[in-house]
């Protein structure tokens, strides 16, 4: 999100379009590749003396890699159900401006010597 400097405005504001399906792909891409890089079994560690330490790091590690893949896809879906709400209300507001200025722009000459105000 930033300043708007085309055509000499600098009070709009915008967000860059494919910005959310940016992060969605992100989120998407990463929980499957955890997923390949973790869906193999765990065979025996050799560890000589700490193999049974070493054998329960792994464990945990896969575990926790599980955990982690599964929170980035929700994140995505989350990501998801939000740009939907984003569109439904930059859509509500874009009308509403645009709405506005179509009335400024007629001026009082259309509007019968007065503005509509409109809350």
């Amino acid at each position: 999100m930033g300043r708007n400097r085309r055509h000499g405005h600098s009070d709009d504001w915008h967000a860059d379009e494919g910005a959310l399906d940016a992060i969605v792909r992100q989120l998407n891409n990463g929980s499957e590749d955890i997923n390949s890089a973790t869906d193999k079994e765990l065979g025996p560690v050799d560890a000589g003396v700490t193999s049974d330490v070493v054998g329960q790091a792994l464990k945990d590690v896969l575990e926790l890699a599980t955990v982690v893949s599964a929170t980035m896809s929700n994140a995505a879906e989350n990501v998801n159900i939000a740009q939907g709400s984003y569109e439904d209300i930059e859509n509500d507001h874009k009308g509403k401006i645009d709405y506005q200025r179509q009335e400024m722009e007629s001026g009082p000459e259309r509007t019968g010597g007065h503005r509509n105000r409109r809350n």
